[in-house]
């Protein structure tokens, strides 16, 4: 692939689907219901203790509503467990029911008798997203709850006159999804290979001075607005951008992503980390820094230039002849931008969904105005893994410059939902 520019950057995207690590083993339920009521019982598909910080469950809410929509149960707390430590248990009348599970926030009891298109209009704050505390919510699942017995759903037994097994769901626990996605910077590296007009820059090095993401959205929907798994939780409305570096907004022919103005910036947005000196010397720093942030697939007229970047602030030097002086001097350029825009820099086509995803979303159709099975832009419960190779000098603002390159695109899926991308941009 040619070389053209400034930078070659590999981005993974991957799925991070919450799973069940064994913490606690589950008996499939087992409870003898022998006191005549009637129950609903879901087990989550996730760890507690045994887990990554990104899959810890700290507080579990099962809703259960009738087949309107109307809210009947709210269960949320330690007496309500089932027989396993990520289930919880609600007593309810039999019949047609919907239910779904929220990981990591709580719905008020004063929801019973609203509709679930009232807890679909509840957002949550990035503030409140860290590790070990990340929103969750699984798919709104539609069940038949059976008279004086206990309906369990996510567990795997043998139904009989006062158990009822269902297999709408796996039998390992509902799957849960995050509402943010993880953007991984993994490395950097310089390089003094050719770059855009054949240039070169000998002794090339970068000192990093920041590196922060912006137009990143500071609020998400607790679940998709049609209860679908993996469905959009995007905010169009009533939202603020957020970055890691205060900004302007920036406009122009020359700009190639619109920089929004920051309404209330957030320090969890910009690394924290003693400032790197990076030399062409075939060398990669690693970094290792990583973000959560909503989803971000915004296409209208206002916001459609606003993708959520992650940026890449340094002075770059190199060798150059000084012609006056007759003599090899030094060049800084200050303040350089590496700009890439999460999920749509490099990808033509758009990037490959991993293969459990592919049916979820998008399809035929792709997602976002992607190819069929890609996608665009920032999608939840996706990582997104970067290493970016600098080849020149950067950009002079955070937006970038007009797309007037050709981008070329190398994707490769490999097992686990990975998909590796490696992306030359001139």
């Amino acid at each position: 692939m040619k070389v053209r520019n400034l930078l070659f950057g590999t981005m993974i995207a991957c799925a991070f689907v919450a799973c069940s690590n064994d913490d606690d083993p589950i008996s499939g339920g087992g409870e003898n219901n022998g006191d005549g009521k009637t129950y609903v019982e879901v087990n989550a598909k996730s760890a507690i203790t045994k887990a990554a910080a990104d899959e810890a469950i700290t507080s579990l809410t099962l809703i259960v509503a009738d087949n309107s929509g109307k809210i009947e149960a709210i269960a949320d707390n330690a007496s309500e467990k089932g027989n396993g430590s990520l289930s919880r248990k609600a007593s309810v009348t039999p019949g047609q029911k919907k239910v779904i599970m929220l990981a990591n926030v709580t719905v008020a009891e004063s929801y019973i008798g609203k509709n679930l298109s009232a807890v679909a209009a509840l957002t949550n704050d990035i503030t409140s997203e860290t590790d070990g505390n990340l929103s969750m919510n699984s798919v709104v699942y539609d069940i038949i709850v059976k008279a004086n017995a206990t309906t369990y759903l996510g567990y795997s037994g043998t139904t009989s006159a006062s158990e009822v097994y269902l297999t709408d769901a796996p039998n390992d626990g509902v799957k849960l999804y995050r509402n943010v996605a993880k953007v991984v910077l993994n490395t950097i590296k310089v390089t003094e290979e050719l770059g855009a007009g054949n240039s070169q820059y000998p002794n090339a090095k970068l000192d990093v001075k920041s590196v922060y993401i912006a137009n990143a959205k500071n609020k998400t929907s607790l679940l998709p607005v049609d209860f679908s798994e993996w469905g959009e939780t995007q905010v169009s409305s009533d939202f603020s951008w957020l970055a890691g570096l205060s900004t302007i907004v920036e406009s122009g022919e020359g700009i190639k992503f619109k920089v929004e103005e920051v309404q209330n910036a957030t320090g969890a947005y910009l690394a924290a980390y003693d400032n790197k000196s990076i030399s062409a010397t075939g060398e990669t720093t690693t970094f290792d820094k990583s973000f959560y942030v909503y989803e971000n697939l915004n296409t209208s007229a206002s916001n459609a230039a606003a993708k959520t970047l992650l940026v890449i602030k340094g002075d770059f030097s190199y060798d150059a002849w000084d012609a006056t002086a007759e003599k090899v001097s030094r060049v800084t350029e200050s303040d350089r931008y590496y700009t890439i825009a999460i999920g749509r820099t490099g990808f033509e086509q758009g990037f490959s969904l991993p293969d459990n995803f592919k049916t979820l979303r998008g399809g035929a159709e792709g997602v976002n105005g992607a190819a069929v099975n890609n996608a665009f832009d920032v999608l939840r419960n996706l990582q997104y893994n970067i290493s970016l190779t600098v080849k020149g000098m950067g950009y002079k603002t955070p937006g970038g410059e007009s797309d007037k390159q050709v981008l070329d695109v190398q994707v490769q899926v490999v097992p686990f939902g990975y998909v590796n991308q490696d992306v030359e941009i001139e």
